[in-house]
């Protein structure tokens, strides 16, 4: 009996002695065993040669795994009343980021009166991914575009997350498409 308990235990089972007495209980314990051992047999032990198992999954050996934070700084946009938009310097806006794998100067049709310190905390470089963090439909949040060129004084809108490189170890043309995939 106490076997079967440490059995149960080991696995996550919710199991108490008193119920283990009847033969039913330990054939449910023993069934429960066997799927966890065929699952972890499925993603640990029968792995391909040159693939490792990770928190994400099963990936290449030569692969790792990085969290987003590890590589990057995020940030929230710049918010201002309706009367400061449409003069002033360009700002990347929710379209902007939806409509585009990569936004270069010519795309952006934004405009917004800024000072400094607005530039100074919402300024935008080559290289930076922005993420749109809000919609209608949930299918439109985390949709993201790659800034391919600096733009001067631009910004870029509270609609959308703006992640900027910690490390430089993504290519510019992977990051237009490493962040819109469905995996």
């Amino acid at each position: 009996m106490p076997f079967i308990a440490c059995i149960g235990l080991l696995i996550g089972a919710q199991v108490h002695l008193e119920v283990l007495t009847d033969w039913r209980a330990i054939a449910i314990v023993l069934l429960v065993l066997v799927k966890h051992l065929l699952y972890r047999k499925k993603r640990i032990f029968l792995l391909k040669k040159g693939y490792k198992n990770t928190e994400i999954g099963v990936i290449p050996e030569e692969w790792g795994a990085i969290k987003l934070d590890d590589i990057f700084s995020f940030k929230n946009g710049l918010n201002k009343e309706s009367e400061f938009f449409g003069y002033g310097t360009p700002i990347v806006n929710y379209m902007d980021v939806f409509s585009n794998y990569g936004i270069k100067k010519d795309e952006i049709q934004g405009l917004v009166a800024v000072n400094n310190q607005e530039i100074q905390n919402f300024g935008t470089r080559k290289g930076d991914v922005f993420f749109t963090r809000t919609s209608e439909t949930v299918n439109e949040i985390g949709i993201s575009a790659v800034l391919l060129e600096d733009i001067d004084n631009c910004v870029f809108s509270g609609f959308v997350l703006r992640g900027r490189s910690r490390k430089n170890i993504l290519v510019l043309d992977f990051k237009k498409f490493c962040f819109s995939s469905s995996i």
